[in-house]
């Protein structure tokens, strides 16, 4: 009988947000420099997911433990796993954000690390269905997504437990399964802080590996700095040390048994190439989430202060650096008919016109409010009071009401009932400001 294969995907993340910069160098004692004890000196091979800026901000406050990191990376003992540039929640950004984050990630990865990661962890085991192209448009051979709660509502998921598979595409097949356990990795936290015998896992690893058909398993996939550090909290498993002890002594005593033995994530097996693609969301759970029930995606959604207006700003952003964009590939007036002014607020608000007519420039001409729905220009002059241009709808016509110039490039979209502010250029003189208008 052929032993099971034990894989890991430790996750590290510096960004956590309870995590506070003061704290770092005792969770690079604590938890980073002894888990690389584990290939170093038990010679047993591991995943270790970060993202880019968890990457550089460990070359900036321990330069040593990258060198180290990167030594039993090129001797085969560790598997940098990627996972972006930043922990983005997947499923809540658009897909030009998450293809953004992914390539950058893997242009950083493969200048920090020599070449981009073939494996990668769903961040916040989180997922959409779209997500499958763009993982592999970096180049993703391999994806740690958990099995426990898209298993629960998809029953053609539950004999793969211990099995790797192919997350379906919009083309066909993506890229190879493999399942993260929240059951089994929680139970070694457990383990590590004395909570439950270590017996407990055994027998549950056990039974797992003498399924039919059991190739390899994930034993953890959850978070390095748990191991002998809480956040603003006393260890409760005992003295410093202890846990990450625990957990060391755990991974010896399993890679001793030949029942099991200890692989690469990339040195899973694949699935036949006759086996159907899988999906994972449903229905009924469209967007499947990681362990119980509290985590799901309005978990990232909605924390923090003004979670909600600070998402709808990121938006309004996104939309106007992609209409910029857009501008940009396109034939405007020319230059000095686009800076012609034509419009003074000095005297007071009055009707205005646009600047000139092109493509992606429409709307009537001298004192005419703009028509269609593309995009004006407009050129508001700093009155003797201080005062510039802020953009008011007033039914058939748009005027200019006097605002500080500063607050131009402040003002939030949803001016007016028809037009959200998109752009606001000042002049390189200063003496005026570019606004750019359109319609919603």
């Amino acid at each position: 009988m052929k032993p099971l294969r034990l894989f890991t995907a430790f996750h590290a993340n510096l960004d956590f947000s309870a995590l506070p910069e003061a704290d770092r160098p005792l969770v690079l004692a604590r938890c980073y420099w002894p888990l690389l004890s584990l290939p170093e000196q038990l010679g047993i091979p591991i995943g270790l997911e970060m993202s880019t800026r968890t990457l550089e901000t460990l070359q900036s406050e321990d330069p040593d433990w990258v060198k180290r990191f990167l030594r039993l990376t090129e001797s085969g003992l560790i598997e940098p796993i990627g996972s972006g540039r930043a922990q983005i929640v997947g499923p809540l950004v658009p897909s030009e954000i998450n293809r953004l984050n992914l390539r950058l990630g893997a242009d950083r990865y493969a200048s920090i690390l020599g070449a981009s990661p073939r494996t990668w962890l769903v961040n916040e085991q989180t997922w959409s269905d779209g997500l499958a192209s763009l993982y592999a448009d970096v180049g993703a051979e391999r994806l740690v997504m958990e099995w426990n709660n898209p298993a629960a509502r998809r029953k053609e998921l539950r004999p793969l437990r211990c099995r790797t598979a192919r997350v379906r595409a919009a083309n066909g097949s993506g890229p190879v399964l493999l399942w993260n356990d929240s059951i089994v990795f929680q139970k070694v936290q457990r383990v590590a802080h004395g909570e439950i015998p270590e017996d407990d896992l055994r027998s549950y690893v056990e039974r797992l590996g003498s399924r039919s058909g059991a190739v390899a398993l994930c034993l953890y996939g959850g978070d390095v700095e748990i191991f002998d550090y809480r956040p603003s909290r006393r260890l409760i498993g005992g003295d410093e040390g202890t846990e990450m002890a625990r957990l060391l002594g755990l991974f010896e005593r399993l890679a001793a048994d030949d029942g099991y033995a200890f692989v690469l994530p990339r040195d899973v097996p694949p699935p036949n190439e006759e086996s159907e693609p899988v999906a994972l969301g449903s229905a009924e759970d469209p967007i499947p989430c990681k362990k119980q029930p509290r985590y799901n995606p309005t978990r990232w959604a909605v924390s923090g202060r003004d979670g909600l207006g600070m998402n709808t700003r990121c938006e309004a952003l996104l939309r106007s650096e992609s209409e910029r964009g857009e501008r940009q590939q396109q034939p405007v007036a020319s230059h000095a008919r686009q800076h012609e002014p034509t419009c003074s607020v000095g005297g007071g608000a009055r009707p205005w016109g646009h600047l000139g007519r092109g493509p992606g420039l429409e709307g009537g001409g001298g004192d005419d409010a703009p028509s269609g729905d593309r995009v004006t220009r407009l050129v508001a002059q700093p009155s003797a009071e201080g005062g510039c241009g802020g953009v008011k709808d007033d039914g058939p016509r748009t005027r200019l009401q006097g605002r500080p110039c500063g607050e131009l490039a402040r003002l939030e979209p949803g001016l007016g009932e028809h037009y959200r502010l998109a752009e606001a250029t000042p002049r390189v003189d200063q003496a005026e400001a570019a606004v750019l208008v359109r319609r919603r």
